[in-house]
């Protein structure tokens, strides 16, 4: 699956092109990034492509009227368990 990132700070957001998610990375996910992409902070793949390879939707509740993205006071997240940065491609903007 190939994602925006959007934001990364203070959250992280994911898209599409066409529809936003909130995301975590799992700690595994994080030290095999600065493991095998060390000369690349986390930070800067703010508006960047990642190809996710492994992932899962999670479930959590959360305030509605703190929060956007949530329903019912309910949030989806995407888990991200392995992804890798795509940094020969730039995406595109419309």
């Amino acid at each position: 699956m190939r994602l925006i990132m959007s934001e990364n700070i203070p959250s992280i957001s994911m898209n599409d092109g066409f529809t936003i998610i909130e995301a975590l990375f799992t700690k595994e996910a994080i030290s095999d990034f600065r493991k095998n992409w060390s000369h690349l902070k986390f930070s800067h793949l703010r508006d960047k492509i990642i190809f996710v390879q492994k992932w899962s939707l999670q479930l959590r509740q959360r305030d509605s009227a703190k929060q956007h993205l949530t329903y019912n006071n309910l949030t989806v997240f995407l888990s991200i368990e392995q992804f890798k940065p795509v940094v020969h491609e730039v995406p595109s903007t419309r």
